[in-house]
């Protein structure tokens, strides 16, 4: 990696490049006004906070606002076996389509790491720095920074390095960078996040997210460092496009009707072949009997369950007609057997 410039700047200079860098919304104009307008490109930006107070929503938020701004990375920490690290693309779906964002621009604009075990968040770490420096990516976001050197105290400093690159390579290129954490001891009222002093040291901006108790689709958030803004608290609605979300994630079976609606609207209507629209008619009909198994299937997103019940459903058809051609075989050498006994009987 290329050496960087470690000129001296004046203050006057870096209070003035503070105004002039851009700023990435994190999808709540309260959370933009409590952190001093948006997400500021070149700081490195903490939220901490247990998963019911909304941390994993906010982080998605963020992921489809930085996608409108530049290619932006997505690098997801945690030990797939254990706890399914997966991209709730569901969630994703829906944000760019209530944002009004083309799907397929999008999603090339979005690239995700997998980092299941602290080698491989440290090589994805090194990878991603290197593509900052070229300019490749313009917003880093990091969910569970932490998770995988929980307990791994040997592998620590080797952490703490790359933070600090990927933190620098940021800011030099004016980078946004984002992660999540969880809190240590979340009984008291503002817990500390994981990582020890490290993370609390190497953030810029670092804000605690609170589920409220007394109001569940509330959450409290607590600045609690800011380079220039004074420490404060404000209690928001946790939202999607407007609507107030009682869950981490958006029921499935809404998101499932929402999108068997739209085949049927855009994609059954496009079809040429009337067999085909009567075919794609007995599938929605099996669709909507397996809606309950759908639910259960554990897949990244609802299409795949669409798609798996398709196949199933072709399945059972083919096993029906294997099993009438079985019937249909057996007849038939039941008939050859009568036509070779009749043929073998002597006329009178």
């Amino acid at each position: 990696m290329a050496k960087r410039n470690m000129g001296v700047a004046t203050a006057y200079e870096l209070f003035l490049k503070g105004f002039a860098t851009g700023r990435v919304s994190t999808g709540s104009s309260e959370i933009d006004a409590l952190i001093g307008g948006g997400l500021k490109k070149g700081l490195f930006h903490l939220f901490y906070g247990e998963k019911e107070s909304w941390v994993d929503v906010l982080i998605h938020q963020i992921v489809c606002y930085s996608v409108k701004e530049g290619k932006t990375c997505l690098i997801l920490c945690g030990n797939y076996r254990e706890e399914k690290t997966v991209v709730d693309s569901n969630l994703l779906i829906y944000l760019f389509r209530n944002m009004g964002l083309n799907m397929g621009e999008a999603l090339n604009n979005l690239d995700v790491y997998f980092a299941f075990n602290p080698e491989q968040q440290i090589e994805t770490f090194k990878e991603v720095a290197g593509q900052v420096e070229k300019g490749f990516y313009s917003c880093i976001i990091v969910k569970d920074i932490f998770k995988l050197f929980r307990g791994k105290r040997s592998s620590i400093l080797v952490f703490q390095g790359i933070v600090k690159e990927i933190k620098e390579v940021c800011a030099e290129r004016e980078a946004l960078l984002v992660a999540s954490c969880k809190p240590v001891n979340s009984r008291k009222k503002v817990p500390i996040p994981e990582g020890g002093k490290f993370l609390r040291h190497e953030a810029n901006v670092i804000v605690y997210l609170k589920r409220r108790s007394s109001k569940p689709l509330t959450a409290t958030l607590y600045l609690l460092k800011h380079p220039d803004r004074p420490l404060s608290k404000i209690n928001v609605w946790m939202s999607l496009g407007g609507r107030k979300m009682g869950r981490i994630t958006l029921p499935f079976r809404s998101v499932l009707e929402g999108e068997m609606k739209k085949l049927k609207k855009n994609y059954k209507e496009a079809l040429l072949d009337p067999l085909k629209r009567e075919a794609f008619e007995k599938l929605v009909r099996d669709w909507n009997k397996e809606k309950g198994a759908m639910s259960y299937a554990d897949l990244p997103s609802v299409l795949d369950a669409i798609y798996l019940t398709g196949i199933v459903s072709n399945r059972k058809q083919i096993e029906k007609t294997l099993e009438e051609i079985k019937e249909i075989k057996h007849i038939i050498e039941k008939l050859e057997v009568k036509l070779k006994n009749l043929k073998q009987v002597k006329p009178p």
